[in-house]
């Protein structure tokens, strides 16, 4: 065999390996994703909790507010892939509070005073149907602040 011949075969053996590499890394990137993803998919469980602290949560939509227990409707297209509301918080202390959508954490914020926030929606929280938004702030194992609201999102 002439040493061309013996090159090219060589390239060609070098360019499988580093293809076949290739593909196990990326393998390995999509099921770290989807681990991570599984790990991320309720991080918080609120079920257990009565309202609690100073304060009221409102959440303020194109199709109404929550306030006195009301669930606003959001139209959204299937298409649309974030979408922001405002989240007010009237009468807090200042505490830092962490925001869950769906018990997946959001956003932290102060529950202040008076507060205008902006809580954006994307992916799982777009989807049709009622989602729980829940404002928390844990003193060890009790929540200080535990408020809770609706939304419907209506495609």
């Amino acid at each position: 065999m002439s040493r061309k011949i013996i090159a090219i075969i060589a390239v060609f053996a070098l360019a499988l390996c580093i293809v076949g590499c290739g593909e196990s890394k990326s393998k390995a990137s999509s099921a770290s994703a989807a681990s991570m993803a599984s790990q991320k998919a309720k991080s918080f469980d609120g079920s257990a909790f009565a309202d609690t602290g100073e304060g009221e949560m409102i959440l303020k939509t194109a199709g109404g507010t929550s306030e006195g227990g009301n669930v606003p409707q959001i139209a959204a297209k299937k298409s649309t892939s974030m979408m922001q509301i405002e989240l007010d918080y009237n009468g807090g202390d200042g505490s830092v509070c962490t925001v869950y959508i769906d018990g997946i954490e959001n956003q932290k914020l102060n529950a202040s005073q008076r507060s205008q926030n902006s809580l954006t929606l994307k992916g799982d929280a777009l989807s049709e149907g009622m989602h729980i938004v829940e404002m928390v702030s844990m003193d060890g194992d009790t929540p200080k602040i535990y408020k809770k609201a609706q939304y419907e999102i209506v495609l």
